[in-house]
């Protein structure tokens, strides 16, 4: 009932706006032809619409952007995350082995030394048998070598490379590419600190018709110094063989120490005094009744418990120790249970005694013991932190294993932290004033285009389909922004896939590249639109979310840094240098890049002076698909 209310209601909306633009229109002569077929053609490509276009659709101060103050939980993503968190931080799994560099010189027998032989390398055999080594042939990659054994009673053949220096004790691993009409062998000569050679097969191998690779790996025996590597054959036939590789294998790091948990009791298991947790208080403010309850049964020994009822305003929450953190990237998580929404808040000290607060992630409510987590990006200006899980509404909320640990594992831009320039809508001003200044500095943008609004189509001010492809073709990176931009949560889900997966088969077939980036109009988004963009086929979606992207962000629900004329010079590089100091992603978002002043106006002047300050901290710039591909 109420879902048909609200159709009800959005569609007299949408009829009395229509009934307010003709009667603005009709005083200038503006006529309203016949609807235009929806079907595209080569005369009206790519485009449906009725009537004549009045307003272009684009965030302005009275449609602005949504600020939304957390991802929205997921259905691609347990609750708004990647992956479903473990109940509790746990070790790394051990790294995987890494090698040192090939040994072997002219590995791949491109390079010719004296007549008939490859430079570096050796002919050798010996027994009773007729021995013919051929050098170039084809190789798998370019040249090769070749044995052949004929009238074979003894011996063998081989190709092999000068000794290479090998240290006893020490694990090696060798492969090459071959084929052969006969069974094949692989011995490692080694040779000793003493002068002497200690000889090992380590493979023995079938006739192969096509290249085939091989890869093995041996240890080193004591006093070894160097070895050379004979791949044989000892009866008659041929074997080929190419692209020599003899590395060191490295044993792999240790795996860290577990995650150190900066919350001190975030178990609860140590009773203070007072009825309250050791290390913990009872927070809360507003008009409401707070009552908290300790110990109450956790998902693993004690938990804490709020109740609340009575509620006007405020919150109420349970209030750890402040921690001392170092500026980087953290995951805070938790083990709750609640019958109410909830939301994670960071609260951040500065030395001189002052806070700042930054909202982390709004949770669903929870009937059964759920895990919690969410980035949490320390900035150099915060002297101590903690994390509110709090409520704010009448019900229950309860807790337990509560963590603050250093983020692991990062990779890609998360070891340097990058930054992101986003320009949303495909404005003119984009192409003619902001991306010349991306090209002087080196820099490649993030352009989300709006596939049916552009120039070509009537649209004053945005770009056309030409200057999309030239930017494409300068290598920056172009994403769907629908077709329309239109307000996507006011629609079917069919008229939503068709203004989401149809905008990026719009772009497609202007030949701009792979397009899996997308960004929502105005903000406006829910669980079905979310759905909605990956089954397009994009790997990443922005979002409105203030904040920095961290190893646990959705890749759907991206943050980002808004730049409206408001923003100052010193802010943005707050920002920057936060992401640098934090090893997270800066998503800058912009629109117009020009001197009208306008509440989504950026200056030109401005803009350089930006771009300027990210060239001279020498943090990495790139564009969401890149960044998306060190997200896990």
């Amino acid at each position: 009932m109420k879902d048909n209310v609200n159709n009800w209601w959005r569609g007299r909306k949408k009829i009395a706006t229509l009934i307010v633009m003709v009667a603005l229109v009709a005083p200038l002569g503006v006529s309203f032809g016949a609807p235009v077929p929806n079907q595209e053609s080569a005369a009206d490509p790519n485009l449906q619409r009725a009537g004549p276009i009045l307003i272009p659709h684009r965030e302005t101060a009275q449609e602005p952007n949504i600020d939304r103050k957390a991802p929205i939980p997921s259905p691609t993503l347990p609750s708004g995350n990647k992956t479903a968190p473990a109940a509790a931080p746990a070790a790394l799994a051990p790294a995987a082995s890494s090698f040192g560099p090939n040994l072997v010189p002219n590995p791949g027998l491109e390079t010719a030394g004296q007549p008939g032989l490859p430079a570096s390398w050796h002919k050798g055999g010996y027994g009773s048998s007729t021995r013919a080594l051929t050098y170039p042939v084809p190789g798998k990659s370019g040249s090769g070598v070749e044995v052949a054994l004929s009238n074979y009673a003894s011996g063998d053949a081989k190709w092999y490379p000068d000794d290479m220096p090998v240290t006893g004790g020490k694990t090696y691993e060798f492969s090459d590419t071959y084929k052969s009409t006969a069974a094949s062998i692989v011995t490692i000569r080694f040779a000793l600190s003493g002068g002497t050679f200690v000889y090992k097969d380590v493979a023995t191998l079938p006739a192969s018709a096509a290249y085939t690779n091989i890869t093995v790996q041996f240890a080193a025996p004591a006093g070894t110094v160097s070895a050379t590597i004979f791949h044989l054959i000892k009866s008659n036939g041929t074997l080929d063989t190419d692209d020599y590789v003899l590395r060191e294998v490295m044993p792999p790091s240790p795996p860290p120490p577990s995650a150190q948990n900066s919350v001190l009791n975030g178990d609860f298991e140590t009773a203070g005094s007072g009825g309250l947790p050791a290390r913990w208080a009872r927070g809360g403010y507003g008009s409401n009744t707070r009552v908290f309850t300790y110990p109450v049964s956790g998902q693993s020994g004690n938990g804490a418990q709020i109740a609340m009822s009575g509620y006007a305003s405020g919150d109420a929450k349970w209030v750890h120790e402040q921690v001392a953190l170092s500026p980087g990237a953290y995951t805070y998580s938790d083990s709750y249970m609640a019958n109410v929404p909830t939301i994670l808040t960071a609260e951040f000290q500065r030395a001189d005694g002052s806070f700042f607060y930054a909202d982390l992630k709004t949770l669903p409510a929870a009937s059964s013991w759920t895990t919690a987590t969410a980035a949490l990006s320390v900035p150099s200006a915060a002297a101590k932190t903690r994390v509110f899980h709090l409520i704010k509404g009448n019900g229950t909320l309860s807790l337990d294993n509560v963590a603050i640990t250093a983020s692991s594992a990062s990779s890609g831009i998360f070891l340097t932290g990058a930054v992101t320039f986003r320009f949303d809508d495909g404005l003119s001003s984009q192409y003619s004033a902001a991306a010349p200044m991306l090209d002087t500095a080196g820099f490649k943008g993030m352009f989300y285009i709006i596939s049916r609004e552009t120039a070509d189509n009537g649209f004053p001010g945005f770009v056309s389909k030409a200057q999309v492809q030239d930017l494409a073709a300068r290598g920056h990176e172009i994403g769907a922004h629908t077709r329309t931009h239109a307000h996507l949560t006011a629609l079917t889900p069919q008229q939503e896939q068709d203004e989401i997966a149809g905008s990026r088969q719009d772009l497609l077939g202007w030949s701009v590249g792979s397009v899996l980036s997308f960004a929502y109009p105005y903000g406006e988004y829910d669980a079905t639109t979310l759905q909605v963009v990956r089954d397009a086929g994009f790997t990443s979606a922005a979002a409105t979310i203030s904040g920095y992207v961290s190893t646990n962000s959705d890749p759907y629900q991206l943050e980002y840094q808004e730049l409206r004329n408001t923003v100052t010079l010193d802010q943005v590089k707050q920002w920057v240098d936060t992401a640098a100091q934090t090893r997270t992603w800066l998503i800058l978002a912009f629109h117009d890049i020009d001197t009208n002043n306008s509440l989504y106006s950026v200056t030109p002047s401005m803009f350089q002076s930006i771009v300027n300050y990210i060239k001279q901290k020498g943090i990495p710039v790139v564009g969401a698909t890149q960044g998306r591909q060190s997200l896990p």
